[in-house]
């Protein structure tokens, strides 16, 4: 005979997990660009005003990606009192498992067009003629390929500047495609960059 417990049942609260689902997906493409550039870009310490400048966003774009990533867990909040310039801290675990297990859903790609512009997608070192390289297309690239849009409109622009940028846009993109040949590339990728961001610079 199994045994009953007399005590109340606890009741899973899901609606946590709703609200966090919902948060998630009300996340705009420039709430990513701002946390990577927080996470991995060359110029560190940023206040407000220069990543406005440096991601060609609004300065209320960038107040608006900062409010969405701490609700979403992806900056962590300090005290007000604390708080530098404005730009609180990405947290690189949270960040990470986003980028490869959610920015595929929120922010989906398909392979579109032929035409010039930057690689992306893991393609921009490819040897390979047998396929096609994917490219952002710009007035900027020298490369012919398979043309996606990338997940914010400045992330050519960015790319162009830094190459850690470039390298983890280029392995968002494939996680956005769907591509399952390169997914793990693309989070080993993701997972040195986020860490260790300046190995690229120096190589």
């Amino acid at each position: 005979m199994v045994a009953v417990s007399d005590r109340p049942l606890r009741l899973v609260n899901f609606s946590r997990f709703v609200k966090k689902e919902n948060i998630i997906r009300s996340m705009r493409a420039q709430d990513v660009l701002v946390a990577c550039q927080l996470a991995v870009g060359a110029q560190s310490g940023l206040t407000l005003q220069q990543l406005s400048l440096a991601l060609g966003l609004s300065l209320s774009d960038v107040h608006g990606a900062m409010s969405r990533n701490r609700a979403a867990g992806l900056c962590r909040p300090i005290e007000a009192g604390v708080r530098r310039r404005g730009v609180d801290p990405v947290d690189h675990h949270a960040l990470q498992e986003f980028l490869i297990h959610g920015v595929g859903y929120v922010f989906p790609a398909k392979r579109s067009a032929l035409a010039l512009g930057i690689p992306t997608a893991l393609t921009e070192n490819s040897l390979s003629y047998d396929a096609l390289p994917v490219v952002w297309p710009s007035s900027e690239g020298r490369v012919r390929g398979e043309s996606i849009e990338p997940l914010h409109k400045s992330v050519p622009i960015v790319a162009l500047r830094d190459a850690a940028m470039h390298a983890l846009f280029s392995a968002i993109d494939v996680l956005r495609l769907g591509d399952r040949e390169k997914r793990d590339a693309a989070i080993a990728r993701i997972t040195s960059l986020l860490h260790s961001p300046d190995l690229l610079r120096s190589a």
